[in-house]
């Protein structure tokens, strides 16, 4: 069964208890006996962000596997070397944790850009835009995409900023005191273009030098609408001394 693997817990004295996404876009949990002791083989196969081919005894989806070996895939250990990278990682493991329910198929497609989202943070100096574009993604399969066309309320095309509470771009007409991003056009045009792309679209986008207010208005709406708060968030704002 191949997974990437974006939680640990650990579980009694010695023993840990990992999370992962398959392939199938489904969470699975292995637990992994004496991963923790000091002379333990099994602890290679732990290691957050990376992806394994594991062994189990039932390759049907149940609450818990039991660890019986496996093999490593793909390693993103290069992620460690960058502050900013490691602040990034950490909101991007969260982010697909409270995504990728117990037994429950919400977001498909996690899987696959987990998987980029990780390997171009792996690679590139863009963290920020890694983390953008997984933002949006995570806010389209939620259901909660921000309205970047035009203004959320009258439809006018001459935007101004962009209301949290509304949901997306608004004009001069209804613009309020606390609406973000106001009268910064080139940002707004910046969120625009994240929010209409994709992965796919990720070398078109690394001439953009990514504002991290557009960070900050993403972290906004999933916390507002998509009622997900980021633990991880307040360490990528003391990293980057946003």
């Amino acid at each position: 069964m191949k997974l990437i693997l974006f939680k640990q817990i650990d579980y009694r004295d010695n023993d840990l208890i990992v999370n992962g996404i398959n392939e199938d876009d489904q969470r699975v949990s292995f637990l992994i006996k004496g991963a923790k002791k000091s002379n333990s083989k099994s602890i290679a196969y732990c290691t957050l962000g990376n992806e394994y081919n594991y062994i189990c005894d039932d390759e049907d989806i149940i609450r818990m596997h039991r660890f019986k070996g496996g093999e490593l895939v793909k390693s993103h250990h290069h992620i460690l070397d960058s502050l900013l990278k490691i602040a990034c990682f950490n909101c991007l493991l969260e982010l697909s944790d409270k995504l990728c329910k117990e037994d429950e198929i919400i977001t498909d497609g996690l899987y696959i850009n987990l998987n980029k989202a990780l390997d171009l943070l792996e690679k590139e100096s863009h963290e920020l835009l890694v983390l953008a574009l997984f933002m949006a993604f995570a806010c389209d399969k939620l259901g909660i995409k921000p309205m970047v066309d035009k203004c959320v309320e009258c439809d006018n095309s001459k935007i101004v900023g962009l209301s949290i509470d509304k949901g997306g771009f608004v004009c001069q007409n209804h613009h309020e005191s606390n609406d973000k991003l106001y009268k910064n056009i080139e940002v707004l045009k910046q969120f625009r273009y994240i929010n209409k792309a994709s992965f796919n679209n990720f070398e078109q986008l690394c001439n953009l030098v990514i504002d991290f207010s557009i960070i900050n208005c993403f972290n906004s709406f999933l916390n507002i609408h998509g009622a997900i708060t980021l633990n991880s968030y307040e360490f990528l704002t003391t990293i980057g001394n946003f």
